[in-house]
């Protein structure tokens, strides 16, 4: 965009536009015009005075850009939303609501938020696992078509959170010991690397990134649920492996994201003290921001094994007991069967 060469006398505002407007002509309104277009606040708040327009001089002219006149007039001298305009009278696209630091609307197909809404059920624990779905309850819950319902549910089954069995329809998924014992050892040799590459290549900006998801973890086990801290957790790794800047690992790192995040849950609600959640990835931010790559590395990778195995092993426990059960179960059916 072109700057415009103009007398600060020139500007102007247009009420009914809500813009300022800037002609590039010195004597396009005199300083009285100008006074009453502004808006009566300015007289309120600045004692009925013309602006002092931050202009610099440039071959003897005044000059003023777009940016200048954006951040240095609409900003100070108006209590709602301005833009300025072009050479051709358009105003500036997108800045009256901005202004208010309003973001903008961002459109998200159906099918996207509804996986979203489905997604997070799951992962906090509202779904539970083994939880039968059906793609007409779904839809009538959601007031959304089976259709987008059913492409909802494809996206989730991709994630390893949902499974279609023929006649049975669409299930959650649930962790078994293998899943785990697969998940925690492809994790820690992921978690591993990321962590020794932001150690090796540590600076004030990671340092600062890092501090800030360290402190929110340790803002949500100081009094937050457990489904907040395990998604704290999450940031918190997720967050080492975005530092890293291997776009291939976090390809790979989202590829089972929302595994882990149900891994996660399930290894912190074991742990029952959150300060021990707190202490653990203290140490790996702590080895990380001082440049130690190979501690760093170790800690990340052992934080992995050690809470994964403690999980494996609950969750094999609890299949041993419900395959006794049910091997209880049928040889007493099989007794009762026999007598008759």
């Amino acid at each position: 965009m072109n700057p415009y060469w103009l007398d600060p006398c020139s500007l102007f505002f247009d009420r009914q536009s809500l813009q300022i407007a800037a002609r590039p002509t010195v004597d396009a309104m005199k300083p009285e015009s100008l006074r009453r277009s502004l808006p009566t606040n300015l007289a309120e708040n600045n004692t009925g005075k013309l602006p002092e327009w931050k202009t610099k001089i440039v071959d003897g002219r005044p000059f003023l850009d777009r940016n200048m006149l954006l951040q240095n007039v609409c900003r100070q001298f108006f209590c709602y939303p301005l833009t300025y305009a072009h050479e051709n009278g358009r105003p500036h696209e997108g800045a009256f609501l901005q202004n208010f630091g309003v973001e903008k609307i961002v459109k998200v197909p159906a099918e996207i938020k509804a996986a979203d809404v489905i997604r997070n059920a799951i992962i906090d624990g509202t779904i539970a696992p083994g939880s039968r779905i059906t793609e007409g309850q779904l839809s009538e819950e959601l007031e959304l078509s089976r259709a987008t319902i059913r492409s909802a549910l494809q996206q989730l089954a991709t994630e390893g959170l949902m499974s279609l069995k023929r006649y049975a329809g669409w299930s959650v998924a649930s962790l078994s010991s293998t899943d785990v014992w697969e998940l925690y050892t492809v994790r820690s040799s992921m978690e591993r690397l990321s962590a020794l590459l932001v150690a090796k290549s540590i600076d004030p900006r990671s340092t600062s990134v890092l501090k800030k998801a360290l402190g929110h973890l340790e803002k949500q086990c100081d009094g937050g649920s457990w489904s907040k801290i395990a998604e704290a957790d999450f940031k918190f790794h997720k967050t080492i492996v975005e530092l890293a800047g291997n776009q291939r690992l976090i390809a790979q790192y989202a590829s089972i994201e929302s595994q882990i995040r149900m891994y996660i849950r399930s290894v912190d609600s074991l742990l029952f003290e959150p300060a021990t959640i707190v202490s653990q990835h203290e140490a790996i931010a702590g080895a990380i921001m001082s440049g130690d790559a190979i501690k760093a590395s170790e800690l990340a990778e052992a934080h992995n094994l050690v809470d994964g195995e403690r999980l494996a092993k609950h969750l094999a426990a609890q299949e041993f007991e419900a395959t006794l059960r049910s091997a209880t179960g049928k040889a007493t059916s099989s007794k009762q069967s026999t007598s008759l």
